[in-house]
Formats: structure tokens, sequence, C-alpha cells
């Protein structure tokens, strides 16, 4: 299973942007998204490294497989096609 881990934060203008645009994409491929406030989540946000917002762990059987930042829309698609495997 894949599941997409979404660090984000409030205040972050980039991540209100990227945010609906990754729920939306995931989607429409079948992954879940789960969302994480790196302000209210701060140990879950340290525990995988989180430096920066918007940030996306591809997790897949237990480990991190992929991560990325806000990307244009085709190149998003394009790392979602590649966690879901196609």
């Amino acid at each position: 299973m894949t599941l997409l881990a979404y660090f984000s934060a409030p205040w972050c203008a980039p991540c209100r942007k990227f945010g609906p645009l990754l729920t939306a994409e995931a989607q429409a491929r079948g992954l879940s998204v789960q969302r994480f406030d790196v302000d209210r989540d701060a140990r879950t946000s340290a525990q995988n490294g989180i430096t920066s917002v918007p940030t996306v762990l591809v997790w897949r059987d237990g480990q991190v497989v992929d991560r990325f930042g806000q990307l244009p829309p085709a190149a998003l698609r394009e790392r979602l096609e590649a966690a879901c495997g196609r």
C-alpha cells in the first residue's frame, strides 16, 4: 500500500495552493493523503526530517520511497504515477 504524508502549515502560502492540487491528483490515482501540520505535529515532523513546507513523503511497505516539495502540475502527476508503480 502506498501512502502520501503531506506536511504543511496554515501560514504557508505555497501549501495553500499545492495542497488542493496534491489531494485531487492523489485521489484520481487512488492514493491516500495523510496531512500533518508541522506546528501541531512537531514531533512527527521532526521524526521525518521535515525542514521546509510543503513536503510530501511517499511511503510504501513501511519505507519512504520518495520525498518532494511543491511541484508544477505535470511534474506532480509524474511523481504520483511513479508512486503508483505506473
